[in-house]
């Protein structure tokens, strides 16, 4: 596991800049680029006010944690990467290890006077006691750094108002609902009347303070009708609403609603704007104009119906990430004969370790094949070898088998998949070998 000053100032991190310096969003940043297709304000440009201090700056300006998935509710748009409930009841899953130990606070400790703000989403942030404890970093020696958090707006208690006491960050609550009966079916067991009762509670501590609380939302087929209601919420408590479009019923993974049902989508948008708009100014009245616009691009021919790629891929290395336990037994023994390393791969096939022996092989830095695309290792091939060619592949049973040429050496990659109980990746096992090698 790569401690934080490494991942700030290593390979990745400086191969990362080289590709957005090009235009090349593909190390890690397809939803920036879906975006940019989708003719879609790209979100990364929030960072463009951000001071550039050098073109290898010694510490970032800003930092986003995610630093647990401890979450009491079941959004049905979610998923168990990002909620502990969803994890553990709706999926069958182990709960998730611990990511962030004592090494990475005490370089955390480092980064926090530095840091010109930063900003904690969750799961829920305010029942993760790993946020509680970066945010006694930020107390300790920086307090006039700008924090914000994203909250479900279920938590109220002393430990809550410490951290606004202290901070004095800015808050936004998620809210999907502006009635108790879509609220609460979407966000799963949270209760309306309680989240309303803490949103004005956060916006007393804001208006004191002088920060605005916002909302987020997620715009979809099954509360589209209410989603004027909610802006002149925000707009009412001096606040404003980031809404984010999606045009799948429930959750992400569900089918996409058919055109006729976007077309009824769109006209209740559309009344709702002539009721609303006279009520709305700046922000709130362009979100609404915004998403009316995004339902109609989707249904102009060509248009696209489907949201922004998902955080986590439904497969890694080309394996399911679930399957049923009684079919999930991954192929026993050693590795390939030949085998002259291997790397771990985790969720969006990306590198979460390399053994030194592949890297030593290689003749590559072992941190150059960490936090990177899998598709560094037919990169690193190439340079090491020579052109790839002669590709085969194929699928046998709970496991991927993959052989080609580079250059004159052959490589042969077997990935076989590291699964719980309940038949859910934890990783993945690339072996590589060079049998004639």
């Amino acid at each position: 596991m790569q401690r934080l000053p490494e991942i700030w100032g290593g390979a990745q991190q400086e191969e990362l800049r080289r590709r957005l310096r090009a235009d090349d969003f593909s190390l890690g940043c397809s939803y920036c680029a879906w975006e940019r297709d989708q003719g879609i304000p790209m979100y990364a440009r929030v960072y463009d006010t951000l001071k550039v201090r050098s073109a290898a700056p010694a510490y970032p300006t800003r930092i986003e944690f995610a630093l647990t998935n401890a979450c009491n509710l079941q959004c049905t748009m979610c998923n168990g990467e990002n909620s502990s409930a969803i994890r553990v009841h709706r999926e069958g899953r182990m709960p998730s290890p611990k990511a962030y130990g004592d090494q990475f606070f005490e370089d955390l400790a480092d980064f926090v006077p530095h840091l010109e703000g930063a900003s904690f989403v969750g799961g829920e942030p305010f029942l993760g006691a790993e946020n509680f404890r970066a945010w006694d970093l930020f107390s300790a020696s920086n307090r006039g750094a700008d924090i914000g958090i994203t909250t479900n707006g279920t938590q109220w208690s002393p430990r809550v108002e410490r951290v606004l006491d202290e901070l004095e960050p800015g808050i936004t609550v998620s809210i999907d609902g502006m009635t108790p009966e879509t609220f609460e079916s979407i966000r799963v067991g949270a209760d309306f009347a309680t989240v309303l009762a803490n949103f004005d509670r956060f916006v007393e501590h804001g208006r004191r303070v002088g920060k605005r609380v916002n909302i987020s939302h997620c715009l979809m087929p099954d509360n589209h009708h209410e989603f004027g209601a909610l802006l002149l919420l925000a707009e009412e408590r001096d606040g404003t609403c980031t809404s984010r479009w999606s045009p799948r019923r429930r959750t992400r993974r569900s089918s996409a609603a058919p055109p006729e049902e976007l077309e009824a989508v769109l006209r209740s948008l559309e009344g709702q704007a002539e009721e609303v708009l006279p009520q709305l100014e700046g922000h709130n009245a362009d979100v609404l104009r915004a998403q009316i616009e995004r339902v109609r691009v989707a249904l102009r021919p060509g248009g696209s119906t489907e949201p922004a790629p998902t955080i986590d891929a439904e497969t890694i290395v080309g394996l399911p990430r679930r399957r049923d336990p009684q079919d999930a037994a991954p192929v026993g023994g050693d590795g390939p004969d030949g085998e002259r390393g291997w790397l771990e791969v985790g969720p969006n096939d990306i590198v979460l370790d390399c053994s030194p022996e592949l890297a030593t092989w290689l003749e590559v830095d072992r941190a150059a094949l960490i936090g990177v695309h899998v598709d560094h290792l037919d990169r690193a091939l190439h340079r090491r070898f020579g052109a790839l060619h002669d590709d085969e592949h194929h699928v046998d049973d709970d496991a991927v088998e993959r052989t080609v040429r580079a250059g004159g050496t052959l490589v042969r990659t077997v990935a076989v998949p590291v699964r719980d109980e309940a038949g859910w990746i934890r990783h993945v096992d690339l072996h590589v070998a060079a049998p004639g090698d």
